[in-house]
């Protein structure tokens, strides 16, 4: 479709939620859709991005289905994907993003992709240069609070509105 309806979000988290086999027929169309990434129009990644954050906010997916991701290999149509998708998860309220972040934040088989996460916001979202570095010193700092919240301490997390802050300062310089 031409804007996004989140009917088919919604459609899928009530079939995930029904029976626990369609969780992982979701997982593996995702994955099939990582693959082709570079192949499809930017409207179509922007759905997709917002319909697989949609899914993971609502619990029908966790973080984890990521861990199929380079993200030390991604095309520029990989990372307008990820970061439409992080940008999605981080406008989540302080809650609902905490729970997110905890589904992936102690489980060991998935060290690779907290520091997959690490990478690819460490180097998808730069500070910019010049005169505005110093009055956005604080958005980048958290920023580095939602990574080490991400891959190692569940204690850490930006106070409400300061996500979206990240978010702003993410888009507008990049």
């Amino acid at each position: 479709e031409k804007v996004y309806n989140p009917y088919y979000m919604h459609l899928l988290n009530r079939l995930c939620t029904h029976d626990h086999n369609h969780k992982f027929t979701v997982q593996y169309a995702a994955w099939d859709h990582f693959k082709q990434l570079d192949d499809m129009e930017v409207r179509r990644l922007t759905n997709l991005a917002r319909l697989l954050a949609g899914l993971v906010l609502e619990f029908s997916l966790s973080l984890a289905v990521l861990k199929v991701v380079d993200f030390s290999r991604l095309s520029s149509k990989q990372i307008f994907f990820y970061r439409i998708f992080f940008e999605q998860i981080l406008l989540a309220d302080e809650e609902l993003l905490t729970r997110v972040l905890q589904r992936i934040a102690s489980a060991g088989n998935l060290a690779p992709l907290r520091d997959g996460i690490q990478l690819f916001l460490q180097t998808a979202v730069k500070l910019p240069k010049g005169g505005k570095q110093a009055d956005l010193r604080w958005e980048w700092d958290l920023l580095c609070k939602i990574i080490v919240y991400c891959t190692n301490d569940i204690n850490i997390l930006p106070p409400e509105n300061e996500a979206l802050a990240i978010l702003n300062f993410a888009i507008y310089y990049q």
